[in-house]
């Protein structure tokens, strides 16, 4: 067969077949991934090193409130991808007016194996539009500093928030 085709097409002709043929071959997995899933989107915009992304884009690119909702609370577990998580956290704390977010945000918060979260709550808790949810999170993040040491400076955070009873809250961890 080979010999059949050397007698009908020249070297030259040959050679490019070749080369279009492994092109189209390298060209062929990214076809596979042309496409990214609205989850893959979310993940890579919340991976950047410095991230410009505003929520209205996040909401556009998940295909509505409630779509970036589930995947946010879907990529807070996202351990493989550095800043993912915490990030997930922080963009969250926005839609606590949801029952459902809220108590993933208190389950991550009162958790000792969610370090990384618990912080990232406390440091942003001003993100939480409503005052009444904000402070339920301040209560368990200092409830949370009672019990464990470490986590004290992230309460203390709380002495410099414009909610006097959130201040008060964090009191008894300022240092004297």
């Amino acid at each position: 067969m080979m010999s059949s085709i050397k007698a009908y097409y020249p070297k030259a002709v040959r050679r490019s077949a070749i080369v279009a043929a492994f092109s189209l071959l390298a060209f062929l997995p990214s076809l596979a991934h042309a496409e990214k899933s609205p989850l893959d989107s979310v993940r890579q915009i919340l991976s950047g090193y410095e991230v410009p992304y505003k929520l209205s884009d996040l909401e556009r690119i998940a295909g509505g409130k409630d779509a970036l909702v589930a995947i946010l609370l879907e990529l807070r577990n996202d351990d493989e991808t550095r800043f993912v998580s915490t990030r997930s956290e922080e963009v969250l704390l926005r839609y606590s007016d949801r029952a459902d977010v809220l108590s993933a945000l208190k389950a991550d918060l009162a958790n000792p194996l969610t370090p990384g979260h618990a912080i990232a709550i406390v440091t942003h808790i001003d993100s939480v539009p409503t005052l009444e949810k904000r402070r339920e999170l301040a209560k368990i993040g200092v409830q949370r500093a009672a019990g464990e040491e470490s986590f004290q400076p992230y309460v203390r955070m709380f002495t410099m928030n414009a909610d006097s009873q959130i201040q008060k809250s964090a009191a008894a961890f300022v240092e004297k």
